[in-house]
């Protein structure tokens, strides 16, 4: 079984994926007008974007804490 530090950890990376899988979308979609937002909140997601990357390559780098038992 999998200790709550384990488990707080995975959560944290599920949530990073969630923002990496989203916001391109939201940004690249808001930029061509596709969906009715503003240019400055899809250059925000943008941003929030490369900041999840970063996140990912530095405090996970680019695993799943999941297969790391």
């Amino acid at each position: 079984m999998a200790s709550f530090k384990e488990r707080a950890r995975h959560s944290r990376f599920q949530g990073i994926m969630g923002t990496i899988f989203v916001l391109p979308i939201i940004a690249v979609l808001g930029l061509l007008d596709v969906i009715p937002v503003s240019n400055t909140l899809s250059w925000l997601a943008l941003g929030a974007f490369v900041v999840g990357l970063i996140v990912l390559i530095v405090s996970f780098k680019g695993k799943n804490p999941a297969d790391e038992s």
